[in-house]
Parts: structure tokens; C-alpha cells; sequence
């Protein structure tokens, strides 16, 4: 299973990101068969970044709604939340850099082996290779 993070959607679906061009080219490369899936935190946080976006760039939000929505039902959600003192744990080893969403993929990715798609460098630090 690969789990998107916020970093990786916006890139993704915002044609003005900087990672654009590369989170294309890795979304394209993910098998068919390949289960895909976003935290519903992650979700969470997806809008509210890309509503910061489309008042800072004007982006037209009908638009941007109708594609978070379209990309968020082709993916599955998972609601099911570790258990908080791990996910507190993992926030505690990296010194709080990295936030309690990000230390929820890093949980998934070390005790389910889920791959993570990020561009947030810090939380590529705390993950375990694919």
C-alpha cells in the first residue's frame, strides 16, 4: 500500500508547486494493481493547504474542490488512528520536527511497511526505505 502526504497531493494536483513536474512523473509510475490511500488527517490537512494556496495564488476554488474531491475518491481513506503514545514517541525522537500527522505516516510506514510519497524532507528522515 502507498500512503500520500499532503506534500506529495499538493505537488501534485497544483500546477504552480515546485515538485509538480516529479510527483507526475512518480504518480504515473505506481502500478494499477498498487492500493493507494490517504490518512484522513492527511486529508484533513490537504485542504487546508491548498485553501491557504488559492487565497495566496488565486486559485479559483471551485476548481480546486472539485479536484481534491475527485483525487481523494479515487484513493481510499484510512481513519484508523495508531495508538497515541506511539505516534507521540515517534514526535518525541525527532525533537518535534515533525508534526503528529507526519508522525502517524511515519508509524504506518514503520509498523505496516507502507511506502509514503512525500517531498517533506524531514519526514523522509523518519521513514524506512520501501
Amino acid at each position: 500500500m502507498i500512503l500520500f502526504d499532503t506534500s506529495f497531493i499538493v505537488a501534485l494536483l497544483s500546477k504552480k508547486d515546485v515538485f509538480h513536474g516529479k510527483a507526475k512523473e512518480i504518480f504515473e509510475m505506481i502500478p494499477d494493481e498498487e492500493e493507494l490511500a490517504v490518512h484522513y488527517l492527511v486529508m484533513q490537512e490537504t485542504y487546508t493547504v491548498m485553501c491557504r494556496r488559492a487565497a495566496e495564488q488565486g486559485y479559483n476554488l471551485e476548481e480546486m474542490f472539485s479536484t481534491l474531491e475527485g483525487f481523494f475518491d479515487e484513493v481510499g481513506i484510512m481513519n484508523n488512528l495508531p495508538d497515541e503514545g506511539e505516534i507521540l514517541a515517534i514526535m518525541k525522537e525527532s525533537k518535534c520536527g515533525l508534526s503528529y500527522v507526519d508522525s502517524v505516516l511515519a508509524h504506518l510506514n514503520r509498523k505496516a511497511g507502507f511506502e509514503v510519497l512525500t517531498f517533506d524532507k524531514r519526514l523522509q528522515e523518519h521513514l524506512s526505505p520501501p
